[in-house]
């Protein structure tokens, strides 16, 4: 009885960490079988919270996006394992991606000076990146 709640958390968990795999798997072969790219960039999710606003002037709170949602980020080596067996043969990564000014976006860490000068700004947003080039 005693670790029937532990347990319980660890099944709901795994649920999360299904349905999260589920999600990227498909948006991925979606994305393969549609265009010419060989990568796909999952954007990690904010999480959300409410925000009452000023309470004088307004009883209706509003939603505010805040950092990355921390069920991604607590659980993501066990996401990234998860993808790593279901592309077997490609780059699977959690990395920050910057977006240049034609649209594309590049991984912070890779950058190199010949795009450096074509990158306007860089997202606070990380990323899980698939790539089978």
């Amino acid at each position: 009885m005693q670790n029937l709640r532990a347990e319980k958390e660890e099944e709901l968990r795994q649920g999360q960490i299904k349905n999260i795999l589920t999600q990227i798997y498909n948006n991925a072969l979606q994305q393969a079988s549609n265009t010419s790219d060989t990568t796909y960039n999952f954007k990690i999710p904010n999480a959300h919270y409410i925000h009452p606003g000023n309470i004088k002037n307004s009883r209706i709170p509003y939603q505010n996006q805040g950092s990355s949602d921390p069920l991604y980020i607590r659980n993501m080596p066990d996401i990234l394992d998860g993808l790593r067996i279901l592309f077997p043969g490609c780059a699977v990564s959690h990395t920050l991606l910057c977006q240049a000014k034609d649209g594309k976006m590049y991984d912070i860490a890779k950058l190199d000076d010949a795009v450096l000068p074509f990158v306007d700004r860089a997202l606070d947003q990380s990323y899980i990146v698939i790539d089978w080039s």
